[in-house]
């Protein structure tokens, strides 16, 4: 026997009484749009989910969506609410899965690829079921759950090797640091964007973890650099309620102290005396018209000072638009992407030799399950790189953003021999600097994939690609590691991009004689 119905009074108090989402905003269930998730501006759109259910019903659905909504993180909810909304509307209109004939043809019509989403449904209304809410008829439940609906396929992006979506390869990965490198060093991308992609990089956040972050969450102790990195997918955990700590690079916390000043003295110009910068939490990412009035009004900085999800992958489209990182796959500009660099932290990371279980705990999985897709998929991606492969990988990877230029009188820094570039074994020089500071970098390893860099057209750009290629050999005979003799992958494609471009330039010259 089901649940009893309650009283209209009882429901109607039910439906009106506030109610607080896993992560701490309140709503009630009868209103037609939730916002239950910080890091979301998507609401959950209730009264078109309702809609599939039976007029009597309707009610206790959103009750027992609402319940869920206190235990389960956001994304789960909105699933629930879209899926119920969109199978539908496939075909003929359903109005009813609380019946038996409509839940299995809904199951013959979506076929395997979005079973998924009817397993989602059969979950919920087993969270319904068990609620002790009215609605769910015990033989109706007895028949669904006896169903072989197979759930939503674990790390199909990653698995599928997908170019668009799944796990960047280590050209791309590398492609995507050198490119936004030459763009903060050309005032194209602001230390923000910056920092951002350097975290993303490093970390592998998921876009819920990254916009609780604070700069405070980020220190120094013994002289290692790490972070408190906030946890988004536990059950009954809240905002900035649970933290893993992790070491980070030099580079990544000096730009966040970097940061850190930046908005102090953009805070200061608006506020003036009004801020006080040692008594106040900043967000990494502020929403920053927010942040200034809940300073301005001595209030407690909140979520609402922090960008959402949404936020970050605006952002990434706009560092995508900014830099020049091409795929050695598609050809193609990267398709720049959050979860790309969380699918590429676990690839590398497998790449190197470590388990399931290291590549779980650096993700911040609960289990080993979501990160054994990993396992063996670095060997799929990989590629050996030689002298057959390379010029034709050189075109699509676009590695080189330098200027070849005639002579060293038309590069920028021209004039000062200080600026110029040797060869491997510093035999010959290659080029120009045209960087007016001191960088540090491993000349001219690192030049070639420099935006600064001006190879001279009559260099022996062949011999520094000829050491590159004899290098790579050597590592791979002394050390049978693939990964670590792939590390200068990327420069060998911009030195061969320089001699095939310097070989062009000639052979214009030559037929207009």
């Amino acid at each position: 026997m089901g649940a009893m119905p309650l009283t209209q009074s009882e429901l109607d108090d039910l439906l009106v009484k506030k109610m607080t989402s896993r992560e701490g905003l309140e709503f009630s269930p009868i209103e037609d749009q939730w916002r239950i998730s910080h890091s979301s501006n998507e609401s959950v759109k209730v009264s078109r989910a309702a809609e599939a259910f039976p007029t009597e019903a309707r009610s206790y659905f959103r009750l027992a969506l609402a319940r869920y909504a206190c235990s389960y993180a956001a994304d789960s909810v909105r699933n629930i609410a879209k899926y119920c909304y969109l199978i539908p509307s496939d075909g003929e209109n359903l109005n009813n899965w609380l019946d038996e004939a409509c839940f299995l043809s809904a199951k013959a019509r979506l076929g395997k690829k979005r079973e998924y989403q009817l397993s989602t449904i059969r979950g919920f209304l087993k969270f319904w079921f068990e609620s002790g809410l009215y609605g769910i008829d015990p033989n109706f439940f007895k028949t669904i759950a006896g169903l072989d609906i197979k759930g939503n396929e674990k790390g199909t992006r990653v698995l599928s090797d997908d170019p668009i979506n799944g796990a960047l390869t280590e050209l791309e990965h590398r492609a995507i640091l050198d490119e936004v490198n030459n763009a903060f060093l050309e005032n194209r991308i602001t230390t923000q964007m910056y920092l951002l992609i350097k975290l993303f990089s490093e970390r592998g956040l998921r876009r819920a973890q990254a916009a609780q972050l604070f700069i405070s969450d980020f220190y120094r102790r013994d002289g290692k650099f790490w972070i408190n990195q906030p946890r988004s997918k536990q059950r009954n955990t809240g905002w900035r309620e649970a933290f893993k700590t992790y070491e980070v690079s030099e580079t990544l916390y000096s730009l966040v102290q970097v940061l850190k000043q930046e908005y102090m003295s953009e805070i200061k110009d608006l506020l003036g005396g009004a801020f006080s910068p040692e008594s106040t939490e900043l967000p990494l990412f502020p929403n920053f018209e927010q942040l200034v009035y809940q300073i301005s009004d001595t209030r407690e900085i909140d979520a609402t000072c922090c960008w959402v999800r949404d936020e970050f992958t605006a952002a990434m489209r706009r560092v995508s638009a900014q830099i020049n990182a091409f795929s050695e796959r598609t050809g193609e500009r990267i398709n720049l992407t959050p979860q790309r660099f969380r699918y590429s932290l676990g690839s590398d990371l497998d790449r190197e030799g470590y388990g399931v279980g290291v590549i779980a705990a650096a993700l911040d999985h609960e289990d080993e399950q979501n990160a054994g897709v990993y396992v063996g998929m670095s060997e799929a991606m990989a590629h050996r790189l030689d002298a057959k492969i390379g010029p034709l990988l050189a075109p699509l990877a676009q590695a080189f953003s330098g200027v070849i230029v005639r002579d060293e009188r038309d590069a920028v820094r021209g004039g000062d021999p200080a600026s110029r570039i040797r060869t491997i074994d510093g035999s010959h020089n290659v080029g120009t600097c045209g960087n007016m500071a001191f960088c540090g970098a491993n000349a001219p390893i690192s030049c070639y994939t420099c935006s600064k860099f001006y190879p001279w057209l009559d260099a022996p750009h062949e011999e520094v690609l000829a050491d590159l290629y004899e290098e790579r050999e050597e590592i791979i005979r002394v050390t049978g590691d693939d990964r670590i003799a792939a590390v200068n992958d990327r420069v060998i494609l911009a030195v061969e991009s320089v001699v095939r471009r310097c070989a062009e330039i000639k052979s214009r010259g030559a037929q207009s004689e």
